[in-house]
């Protein structure tokens, strides 16, 4: 059944390569359709974390969880 909706949305999306807007939307909202009836989730966004840092800071840490690790940290003169 996976294979037909995958198969099926790639061809709505080929189809949906039109000049006319319209008849490109509807067949591009079709394809959303049969793929949101398929999938556990779909990604829309994450997330990035910038900071900015002194050279002279050291030993500190920022985790892939997101968390900061700031207490073995020491700025190096």
């Amino acid at each position: 059944m996976k294979d037909h909706y995958a198969l099926g949305s790639r061809k709505v999306i080929e189809e949906s390569r039109v000049a006319d807007k319209a008849t490109h939307f509807e067949k591009l909202h079709e394809a959303e359709d049969m793929l949101m009836a398929d999938a556990a989730c779909i990604p829309v966004a994450y997330y990035n974390d910038f900071w900015l840092q002194s050279p002279s800071l050291k030993g500190t840490w920022h985790s892939p969880y997101g968390y900061w690790y700031l207490q073995y940290g020491y700025i190096e003169e």
